[in-house]
């Protein structure tokens, strides 16, 4: 069956807990309807569910499949995000299928949403050995490029010669670049085998830090980053180092499709049980055919000259952030409009009480905000006032 992380805490939006209708919809689909849903759907190898009223009411043969225990008349929210089912837009996330997660999309037609998860062909165990191996390869050579470069710069730190400090600055934002890489190699494929570091810390200083961050090192040529919170403060408890890769990853996409006078939006939102983090742009939206596999790990070939498209590992990289933190992750977009992702976070159990607040970003506190950027950013950042 379909497993999100923490399932009994997915889908809440407002912080209320779900409320299911207690008996099913008194007006069912009739056999017109049934019959127009096979025919539309019946032999689609992507999984295809129709909901009303909240309630699954059809599915194809290949969502039967996936799912033995899908039912007519079974509470939809209890199967899928919940974010998906409630937009009438056409709304893009990931769901989990046993080991595997997939790029699902919900669409409304008339009174019913249609939620189409996307099948993808999963590697084999040799095949995955490999990855992993090469990418505890790239992290190796790396740490060992970036320690003789390291020692070479302070040996050289007093040598005026603007070529001297050119060169280093371009090896130092090479090596946040194949950091960058391994890192989210490792992480969205394999679960980077680390486990979380919960903390209880507050969310609205590391949102506005995380902002100040990012307009410091990659607005400076452009309109900042707004940040939008109706909370003074807001306590959460999670990793606070891997919500800040979330945020800098969601930040980092924005940047790269909106043009310097667009308008980027981070905004932060308290439920009952955890946050809503939002990040919004009227930049170049989305192109049709690439939504259905934007959270897709491995999501398809980067195309000779496309100097802005990455490996494809950021938005995989958030949803799995969600998802370990019992949320998830959705997104809706319109070409030529701007893109709309929406992360909905739980805060974990923890037992210790708040910590001191943290300092604000100052030179040692940018290490993870230039490897996280490092794919927007040009070698000019990393010229020693931001690495010493």
């Amino acid at each position: 069956m379909i497993d999100m992380v923490k399932e009994e805490k997915i889908g809440r939006v407002d912080g209320n807990s779900r409320a299911h209708p207690k008996e099913k919809p008194a007006q069912g689909i009739n056999d017109m309807e049934k019959q127009d849903f096979a025919v539309l759907f019946g032999t689609k190898s992507d999984l295809v569910v129709a909901v009303r009223e909240g309630r699954v009411f059809a599915f194809n043969a290949a969502a039967k499949s996936a799912l033995p225990s899908l039912e007519e008349g079974a509470a939809a929210d209890d199967i899928f995000p919940r974010e998906l089912l409630e937009s009438v837009d056409e709304t893009f996330g990931a769901v989990r299928v046993g080991d595997a997660v997939l790029s699902a999309s919900a669409a409304t037609y008339q009174d019913v949403r249609l939620v189409t998860v996307y099948p993808a062909a999963r590697p084999d165990e040799g095949y995955i050995q490999t990855i992993r191996s090469v990418s505890m390869a790239i992290k190796d050579a790396v740490n060992i490029f970036h320690m003789a470069s390291g020692i070479l710069r302070r040996r050289t730190g007093q040598i005026a010669d603007p070529k001297i400090r050119h060169y280093f600055a371009i090896m130092e934002h090479s090596h946040r670049l194949l950091t960058r890489t391994a890192g989210h190699l490792s992480e969205v494929c394999f679960g980077g085998g680390a486990p979380l570091h919960i903390s209880c810390f507050d969310m609205v200083e590391l949102c506005r830090n995380t902002v100040e961050t990012v307009n410091y090192l990659a607005c400076s040529d452009r309109k900042g980053i707004l940040f939008d919170c109706d909370e003074r403060s807001l306590t959460y408890c999670g990793d606070e180092g891997k919500i800040e890769e979330l945020i800098l990853n969601l930040l980092s996409n924005s940047i790269k499709y909106t043009p310097a006078d667009g308008v980027i939006k981070l905004t932060l939102r308290a439920t009952q049980d955890g946050a809503r983090l939002t990040v919004s742009d009227n930049g170049a939206g989305v192109d049709d055919e690439a939504k259905a596999t934007l959270f897709s790990e491995g999501r398809g070939r980067r195309d000779v000259g496309d100097t802005k498209a990455g490996v494809g590992l950021g938005l995989p990289l958030v949803q799995r952030i969600a998802n370990l933190h019992g949320g998830s992750a959705v997104l809706e977009s319109r070409r030529g409009e701007g893109t709309v992702v929406t992360v909905q976070l739980q805060s974990m159990p923890h037992e210790t009480v708040l910590r001191s607040p943290s300092v604000p970003y100052n030179a040692e506190g940018l290490a993870r905000p230039l490897t996280e950027l490092a794919d927007i950013l040009t070698y000019e950042s990393y010229y020693p006032r931001n690495m010493d």
